[in-house]
């Protein structure tokens, strides 16, 4: 199964030690639970509506800064991801993406609660919210190369790391 599935990726998706690169699902994953972040620059940018963006996204200023708060440790795993070759901070990198997976459900929790105690007048960000959350953790859980991704910082080594030259 692994054999096969390594075959039909393309070389492009390894770095130059022979790590494959994060799945673009991987991102995707790690944008959305930065999306308080994301929407707090995007209101910042534009100065005639960023606090009619932010009050139709938050219409209390404390789920803001608890949005934001949720965003920093999966805005940092995306840096991290991006600005450093994938060998280099192993042990770091798979603690924070694992944090993100604990933060993901959590947050997939908090979701579930503030649906039930919505009913049956759900909002539609809400809605939105979990659609979201089910397309991705499907997705996640399909994505062969997403668990070729995570091996490497189980085994410590990179997907097709020539071993004999370390």
């Amino acid at each position: 199964m692994q054999q096969k599935l390594l075959k039909s990726i393309p070389l492009h998706h390894f770095d130059e030690n022979g790590w494959l690169k994060p799945p673009l699902v991987l991102y995707l994953t790690l944008l959305f639970l930065s999306k308080g972040l994301i929407i707090a620059i995007l209101s910042l940018a534009s100065m005639r509506t960023g606090a009619e963006i932010l009050s139709f996204f938050y219409p209390k200023m404390e789920g803001l800064f608890i949005a934001i708060g949720y965003s920093l440790l999966p805005a940092i795993t995306i840096f991290l991801l991006s600005a450093t070759q994938l060998k280099n901070l192993t042990s770091l990198k798979k603690i924070l993406l694992l944090a993100c997976l604990i933060l993901a459900s959590v947050q997939f929790s908090i979701a579930m609660i503030d649906i039930m105690n919505e009913l049956p007048f759900v909002s539609f960000e809400l809605l939105i919210d979990l659609i979201f959350y089910l397309i991705l953790a499907i997705a996640l859980m399909k994505s062969g190369r997403l668990k070729l991704f995570i091996r490497q910082f189980k085994v410590g080594e990179g997907v097709l790391e020539n071993k004999e030259s370390s």
